[in-house]
C-alpha cells in the first residue's frame, strides 16, 4: 500500500473537521464517504472524482482519496502531492476490508472518496456491503455517483449495485460530454431511469473542458493544480466551467 501525506493550507485546516477521540464523537461531524461506481469502462468514473475532489478543496476541505486502479491510478498521480491519497486494490475482498477500515475510522473525519475500478462487478456485489455496513456503525453517509452514457450497457448492474449498499445514496451522472440530457433515451425510458429521475437522483454535468481532461489524464495534474499553475487558456476554461460544475453537483456537495 502506498500512501502520500497532505501538508494542507492554513485555511483548508481552519475549514476541516478536527480529529476527535474515537471513543466518543459526533456522527453528524464526519464527511461522507463518495464513490464513483460504473463496471462499463470509459465513463468518467476517475474524472469526476477529481472533479469532486477539487470542489472539496475550493470549500476549504482535505479528502481522502482511495484509488482502486494500480496499474494506471489517474487520481494518486494527479494528488499525491497535495491530498492524502492511497491505491487499494478492489479485485479482492481484502481490499473492501482496508476500505472499511478507512470508512470505519473516526480519525478521517473529512470526505472520502473512492473511484471503483471497472470490470469488477462480481466482486462489488460480493463484498460492498462490508463498506455500507462500516460506514452505517459509525454514522457516515456514503453517496455512490454512477455516471454513464448512451448506451443500455451501463445500465446493467445498477439494480445489482444498489441492492448490495442499501443504505447509500445513488445518483445517476449523465454527462454533457456524452449528449444532452434527453440523449440518454435507454436511461430515461427504462423504469429505472424513471425512478431515479421521480427521485431527484439525476445529475446532469457540463462537460468538462477538453484541455482540462488532458491536464488530469495525461500530465497527472489535479484541477487545483492547473488553477494554480495553469497558462492562460486553461484558467479560463477551468474559470467558466466551475461555477457550472459546482451547481450541477450541489446534491452531492451540501449534504
Amino acid at each position: 500500500m502506498t500512501t502520500s501525506t497532505l501538508r494542507a493550507p492554513p485555511h483548508a485546516l481552519a475549514h476541516s473537521p478536527p480529529n476527535r477521540d474515537t471513543s466518543r464523537f459526533d456522527p453528524s461531524s464526519l464527511w461522507p464517504v463518495i464513490m464513483t461506481v460504473q463496471p462499463k469502462g470509459g465513463s468518467g468514473k476517475s474524472t469526476r472524482l477529481a472533479e469532486v475532489a477539487f470542489h472539496l478543496v475550493e470549500a476549504g476541505l482535505s479528502p481522502w482519496i482511495i484509488d482502486p486502479d494500480k496499474a494506471n491510478p489517474d487520481n494518486y498521480r494527479a494528488h499525491h502531492t497535495e491530498l492524502k491519497c492511497e491505491c487499494i486494490a478492489m479485485d479482492r475482498e481484502h481490499g473492501f476490508t482496508s476500505i472499511a477500515r478507512r470508512i470505519g475510522d473516526t480519525r478521517i473525519s473529512g470526505p472520502i472518496l473512492i473511484s471503483c475500478g471497472a470490470g469488477l462487478e462480481e466482486v462489488f456485489k460480493e463484498n460492498a456491503g462490508t463498506l455500507d455496513l462500516a460506514a452505517s456503525r459509525v454514522g457516515r453517509r456514503v453517496l455512490v455517483l454512477v455516471p454513464i452514457d448512451l448506451d443500455v450497457d451501463s445500465l446493467n448492474h445498477i439494480d445489482d449495485m444498489r441492492e448490495a449498499m442499501p443504505g447509500a445514496q445513488f445518483f445517476i451522472i449523465r454527462s454533457r460530454h456524452f449528449g444532452r440530457p434527453e440523449e440518454f433515451e435507454a436511461f430515461n425510458d427504462s423504469d429505472l431511469g424513471r425512478g431515479f429521475i421521480a427521485q431527484g437522483r439525476v445529475i446532469d454535468l457540463p462537460a468538462m473542458p477538453a484541455a482540462l481532461v488532458r491536464r488530469f489524464k495525461s500530465d497527472r495534474m489535479s484541477l487545483s493544480a492547473v488553477a494554480e499553475r495553469g497558462d492562460i487558456g486553461e484558467v479560463a476554461a477551468l474559470d467558466t466551467w466551475r461555477p457550472r460544475s459546482r451547481a450541477a453537483l450541489a446534491p452531492i456537495l451540501d449534504w
